[in-house]
């Protein structure tokens, strides 16, 4: 049996939807307002609840502190319901997942969100928003677009302090950097470059090459922030030069006045490619007027070479031209060797000729004979 008990309040209807930071701060019964700014980005209002910030799985101590009055400065923001917070920009753009985490347990989250949201769970307190994003970065270093996202992780882990996450961004960028093309890693800061350089394997004349060339790409894109001493660094371990690099790393040598073991090894690939690299530059300053030879013209867009490195120059391309033309004697020598063992080739094919020709009788046996000895000889050619 069924009892009628009456309806709900006498009809009335009412719907119920999940507390929401969102929704209008009257509707919602918003009791707490937190101010984001960040440089460079126009202020930011986030009207929440101080019972989904503070308690639960998905909870912040630093509000649950900042709630509860831990300290004068906690006193005087519980009076004025509300707190603001100063952050990077793209902790403050990331700043909405991180509310939308705590009230919802859904992240929003991609590689350029990623570290901005390991420092929110870090300087919020958020242990369970940490495991997530620890558990998205990890699966990302260890996937097939590491080589992508450990550079966009390395500027932004260094940005906020992250050592650790930083240090792991750094062994994959340096795992990558040498099969990538140059440029690769441009964006970092200049000491941050220098982690992934100095991490980078160069225990090979091949290594040697190719990471000459990423720094020189690095240093022509960021060649104010690239000091002497920063440059020297970079260039530490170089053993040799790639020739298409060796002019613009000698540039940023010369002009900054020092890293002399630099100079001395883009000279000598300067000197391998002597034909393209310094023949033209020599025969402009040649035909130029006035004193000739004092000063060569520049070579891509850099200052004049100093008269010694100009004698160094020359010096590497003198040795490479005088292997070059021994080379080319040895070939020659070869050549006329071969021409010399045809010519006589030619002598016993014509004598065998005239023999057989002379011998040849009319039952053809001494023909035979002499042209199968013919064969061989031109066999042993």
């Amino acid at each position: 049996m069924v009892l009628d008990l009456g309806g709900f309040a006498d009809g009335f209807e009412t719907s119920a939807s999940p507390l929401c930071w969102r929704d209008p701060p009257e509707s919602s019964l918003s009791d707490w307002t937190v101010h984001v700014a960040a440089p460079e980005l126009p202020p930011a209002t986030y009207h929440v609840h101080r019972a989904m910030l503070a308690t639960g799985l998905r909870r912040s101590e630093y509000f649950s502190r900042l709630f509860t009055g831990a300290g004068a400065s906690g006193l005087a923001e519980s009076a004025r319901r509300g707190s603001s917070v100063e952050l990077q920009p793209s902790a403050a753009r990331a700043f909405p997942a991180f509310l939308d985490f705590v009230y919802k347990g859904d992240l929003p989250i991609d590689n350029t969100s990623a570290i901005a949201l390991l420092h929110l769970a870090n300087y919020f307190l958020n242990r369970a928003l940490f495991d997530r994003v620890t558990e998205y970065v990890q699966g990302v270093l260890e996937g097939d677009a590491a080589d992508q996202a450990a550079p966009l992780y390395l500027g932004e882990a260094d940005r906020f302090g992250l050592d650790k996450a930083a240090n792991a961004c750094v062994a994959v960028c340096a795992k990558h950097l040498l099969g990538r093309k140059p440029g690769y890693c441009a964006e970092l800061a200049p000491p941050v470059y220098l982690r992934v350089v100095s991490a980078t394997a160069c225990a090979t004349r091949q290594h040697s090459l190719a990471l000459s060339q990423h720094v020189s790409a690095y240093c022509n894109a960021h060649s104010e922030s690239v000091d002497l001493v920063l440059l020297e660094s970079l260039t530490a371990r170089l053993t040799s030069v790639a020739a298409d690099s060796a002019l613009d790393l000698l540039g940023h040598a010369v002009s900054r006045h020092g890293a002399e073991a630099l100079q001395s090894a883009c000279a000598r690939a300067i000197g391998e490619e002597w034909e393209d690299a310094l023949l033209p530059s020599v025969a402009a300053s040649l035909d130029a007027p006035g004193d000739q030879g004092a000063e060569w013209a520049p070579l891509r867009g850099r200052t004049s070479y100093p008269p010694g490195l100009q004698l160094g120059l020359l010096s590497h391309a003198l040795v490479h031209a005088g292997r070059n033309l021994e080379q080319t004697r040895a070939q020659l020598a070869l050549r006329e060797k071969r021409i010399e063992e045809l010519e006589a080739t030619l002598s016993k094919i014509k004598l065998s000729s005239n023999y057989l020709t002379a011998n040849c009788r009319e039952c053809g046996q001494p023909a035979r004979r002499e042209n199968r000895e013919l064969r061989i000889i031109i066999a042993n050619m």
